[in-house]
């Protein structure tokens, strides 16, 4: 994402906080009947958007000036205990060690209001001072994001409407960004070369990779999304690997619309389903499987993460969930993935789990070409291996359920099963 210039987009803001204050003045004093029909599914998201903004605001007045007193507290505190202790770093352990009989009365009562405020925590001074500035930092975001619009970083650096789908030339081929951690790490699972000692081997061979650099930071625009997709089918793409997502889409008609062009063009859709433990037939989580008309796209996958474990803990704590929403389970969990500039890191996510399912699909187009989306979509689902036992709900340590009321499947993804399955497609069909 950048300008003509070559500047990339290095800053991005919340869906909400755009949409709330984008709305604000049509629709604040509007109730549901007052809305033309063409307009009630934004305004339905308005509302969301209203709601998460308001409700951040209202708690964070009720718990700012609590926090601003712990904090001072513990700045003042640590400052008195680093003194006698004559070392800046201590934790709870090294106070509760403490002979009470040698400290002085200011110091006393500096450990036990320290004791009060950090109570079994296990962070030191440093880091827990730390957290407390990034609370006081959040608190102060969600008072700005309810009194003042969202600076348009993405419209000034691109010279270019976000919320225009007609206007769609803009963008750069600088790929290099402040970070090489998202898209590299995504990419190497897919495609990283084989078998030359360097980094880690990718899942499939023989191979190209398309880098289309759409997302930023918060929350991606519906307009560059959707453009995304079709650039890449334009240019050739056969799979395509989204590991983004977000729980509003006012503009949703347009990704629906480039992701049903996908389909038109024989294209595999992936998708990350999203890391808050969330159940997402409830919870609203985009893009996925069905369209604004509630139409089932056949060429989509979403996946969530699962670990190594063979035994409950077999779904990933942090991933997202859902019988309709979710197809499948990869693994998610402490991958080893690569970075730029040759180097490899393990990291989690449904970000890392949706590349799993991509190279595999990538493998079944490279080695079967004659397969279609919808049939290569169909082998992935089918030829998974079933897991029948109980699986910890995530984020429910006590609750334990079928992975068959996790995900469309039941399953994980196997591509030894797959490349079985399309051996069976090729020579049947």
């Amino acid at each position: 994402m950048g300008g003509a210039n070559n500047e990339n987009l290095a800053q991005s803001v919340p869906e909400y906080y755009r949409l709330y204050h984008r709305f604000l003045k049509k629709y604040e004093e509007k109730t549901f009947i007052q809305i033309p029909k063409n307009e009630q599914y934004l305004y339905q998201q308005w509302l969301i958007a209203k709601n998460i903004v308001v409700t951040n605001y209202e708690a964070a007045i009720a718990d700012s000036a609590f926090y601003k007193m712990q904090y001072r507290i513990l700045k003042q505190t640590s400052s008195i205990i680093t003194s006698y202790l004559k070392r800046e770093i201590f934790t709870i352990v090294t106070l509760d060690s403490l002979n009470e009989i040698q400290l002085s009365s200011r110091v006393t009562q500096a450990v036990k209001l320290w004791q009060q405020i950090a109570m079994d925590s296990e962070y030191n001074n440093i880091i827990l001072i730390s957290e407390y500035e990034k609370l006081l930092n959040k608190i102060s975001e969600h008072i700005h994001q309810y009194t003042t619009p969202p600076t348009n970083y993405r419209d000034s650096i691109l010279q270019n409407d976000g919320y225009n789908i007609a206007t769609a030339n803009y963008g750069n081929h600088n790929l290099m960004t402040s970070s090489g951690y998202h898209g590299t790490s995504v990419s190497s699972i897919i495609g990283a070369v084989r078998n030359n000692n360097l980094g880690i081997d990718g899942i499939a061979t023989n191979i190209k990779l398309m880098m289309v650099r759409a997302i930023l930071g918060s929350d991606e625009y519906d307009k560059d999304v959707a453009l995304a997709i079709r650039y890449a089918v334009n240019n050739g793409a056969k799979v395509i690997n989204m590991s983004f997502g977000k729980s509003l889409s006012p503009n949703r008609q347009w990704v629906d619309e480039a992701m049903a062009y996908a389909l038109s063009k024989d294209v595999v859709l992936v998708h990350a389903a999203g890391n808050d433990s969330e159940n997402i037939d409830s919870i609203f989580n985009y893009p996925n499987p069905y369209t604004l008309t509630g139409r089932l796209l056949p060429h989509f996958i979403n996946v969530g993460a699962s670990t190594a474990n063979g035994n409950k803990t077999l779904v990933a704590n942090f991933s997202n969930y859902g019988k309709l929403m979710v197809t499948l389970f990869a693994p998610g969990n402490n991958i080893t993935c690569g970075i730029a500039y040759n180097g490899v890191q393990q990291a989690s996510g449904t970000s890392l789990a949706a590349p799993m399912v991509s190279g595999v699909a990538a493998l079944l187009r490279s080695y079967f070409p004659k397969l279609s989306a919808t049939q290569i979509v169909a082998i992935i689902k089918q030829s998974v291996t079933k897991v029948n036992r109980l699986i910890i709900l995530p984020a429910y340590e006590k609750q334990e359920v079928p992975l068959a009321q996790l995900c469309q499947t039941g399953g994980m993804l196997n591509a030894y099963n797959a490349v079985q399955l399309a051996l069976k497609y090729k020579y049947k069909n």
